[in-house]
């Protein structure tokens, strides 16, 4: 994060130990690097001061214990930004699994009723060498053997002249 959008006294979303706490903003050090005679006087580096306001800090630790000193590139924002967006993410994952879920489920009802309607066996255990399983539904569609292609191929004109 940005050390000019930063601000004292604001509470921001700090990762400790893969958690995400709130750190409330005590001060900002900034320290010009000057390493030789030609070098710029802008160079600076800046230190973000701050508490632990939750999370990985005891109830009863002192204030001092619960003081740090971070680089402002790990805050990841405002502690509120972060929450809406932590929770959109979750609520984004959960409907992307079950529409996964739903797809293949779909995908595992195609399957067995092609296998209904041809008459054919799943394999078991499919052969390792062999190319493709009698029927097998992937991410790609409907895949079949050319054994396979033929007897569904039979199926069909059997239902259509029904």
């Amino acid at each position: 994060m940005q050390t000019s959008k930063i601000n004292i006294g604001g509470i921001y979303a700090l990762k400790v130990r893969g958690k995400q706490v709130r750190f409330t903003v005590t001060a900002i050090r900034t320290t010009t690097l000057r390493t030789s005679r030609k070098a710029s006087p802008t160079d600076t580096v800046n230190r973000i001061i701050g508490t632990i306001s939750e999370g990985d800090a005891e109830p009863s630790a002192t204030k001092e214990e619960r003081t740090l000193e971070v680089a402002p590139e790990h805050l990841d924002g405002t502690y509120d930004e972060f929450e809406a967006l932590k929770a959109r993410q979750e609520e984004d994952d959960r409907l992307t699994k079950e529409k996964l879920a739903r797809i293949e489920a779909e995908r595992q009802q195609l399957q067995d009723l092609l296998y209904e309607l041809t008459g054919l066996v799943p394999q078991e255990k499919p052969n390792k060498f062999a190319s493709l399983k009698p029927i097998e539904v992937n991410y790609r569609g409907v895949e079949f053997n050319h054994e396979t292609l033929l007897v569904l191929l039979r199926t069909l004109q059997t239902l259509k002249n029904k």
